[in-house]
């Protein structure tokens, strides 16, 4: 009889602390690896990705988005929406293209931090006058904790199940993935620009962005645009194509109208025995002009390494003019044109070249 109730104790305990849990509304990034994998054949003829964030290109590179988004439902679900996009010629293997996945799923709190979920995914492609649906289904395991200043983290095991399409090979996809997020729906003061509460008129963040670009190759060439969400970064440089603005940035004030920005994406790509890797870098100092508006200026690098060749890198001087502003309770949002001026490398294949950029970008306040 007593084993009879300290067996009960403990499942009340379970179910109470589970029925605890609940789920907060948050926006966040992911990055990690991915295995891609041909379903079906014992060849070996996977595709291994190392995105920061995570790098896919859906129907072709078909790892999961990397911006999600979770949105509580019940005490112990909660529903959480992937999404990524591209539009435009940026790609030169694929010519104009656009690119759109979807991943919608079910959490379900298993403890205060462990969860599984559930639910599909969606790969839309077209191109050359061809456009394919794919769907897909998807599972996780997760572990999810406090992070720093603010900010939520997780860390998380899925695969994705792509089935056969009319132009698109089925697929199994094994991620290990890292994420960060904000919670929604807390008023801080940091999310306004400028703060009011503070003598300086920047505040530490951690962002993400992304929009459209168009690069002009000097001397000649067609130039190559896109519209991406979140943005491509130096990802597409694996490709043989320039790269755009880093997709993470983050935001470290020094003076009362000065701030330090770094920012930072870096991905890498294996198969057949071939190794690509890309770094795409960047700093610059921001100056607080007036109300949310701001003017940057810094530099660029951007490394390549491929197997059986040398590192290489190309650098570049960057100007930038934006302004801030609320976005939602717990967010910051900006919107910035910029301009890159990337030198040439022959050994690499990069002309000299111009980008122009107008990203939107998402900010989480470092408290």
């Amino acid at each position: 009889m007593p084993r009879t109730f300290a067996l009960l104790a403990c499942l009340a305990a379970f179910t109470t602390t589970a029925s605890a849990q609940s789920w907060d509304s948050e926006f966040g990034i992911q990055s990690g690896y991915s295995r891609i994998k041909v379903a079906g054949t014992s060849a070996p003829d996977q595709i291994d990705v190392f995105g920061i964030p995570g790098f896919s290109l859906p129907g072709l590179l078909p790892a999961g988005a990397s911006l999600f988004a979770v949105i509580p439902w019940k005490q112990q679900i909660a529903f959480e929406t992937s999404l990524s996009a591209l539009q435009g010629n940026a790609v030169s293997l694929l010519g104009d293209a656009s690119l759109f996945q979807l991943g919608v799923r079910g959490n379900y709190a298993l403890t205060p931090k462990v969860y599984a979920a559930a639910g599909g995914a969606l790969n839309w492609i077209e191109s050359s006058g061809q456009h394919e649906t794919q769907l897909g289904v998807s599972g996780a395991l997760g572990y999810r904790f406090g992070f720093i200043r603010g900010l939520h983290a997780r860390v998380e095991a899925n695969v994705l199940f792509f089935g056969k399409s009319k132009l698109l090979m089925p697929a199994n996809v094994y991620s290990l993935e890292f994420g960060v997020s904000k919670q929604l729906g807390v008023r801080s003061r940091t999310t306004t620009a400028p703060a009011r509460a503070s003598s300086r008129a920047w505040q530490p963040m951690f962002g993400v962005q992304g929009g459209y670009t168009r690069s002009h190759a000097v001397g000649g060439g067609t130039d190559l645009t896109a519209v991406s969400i979140p943005g491509r970064g130096g990802a597409i440089s694996v490709l043989g194509t320039p790269a755009g603005p880093p997709v993470l940035f983050t935001i470290v004030p020094i003076g009362r109208n000065i701030a330090i920005e770094p920012g930072l994406d870096i991905s890498r790509l294996q198969t057949s025995g071939t190794t690509i890797f890309g770094g795409n870098i960047s700093a610059r100092l921001n100056y607080a002009v007036s109300g949310g508006w701001y003017a940057g200026a810094g530099g660029n690098l951007l490394y390549l390494k491929t197997s059986g060749a040398s590192a290489e890198t190309a650098t570049g001087v960057s100007l930038a003019w934006g302004y801030r502003f609320p976005l939602l309770s717990g967010l910051g949002g900006r919107f910035e044109i910029g301009y890159t001026m990337m030198a040439h490398n022959t050994k690499l294949g990069l002309p000299a070249t111009n980008t122009l950029a107008l990203q939107f970008g998402a900010m989480m306040p470092l408290r």
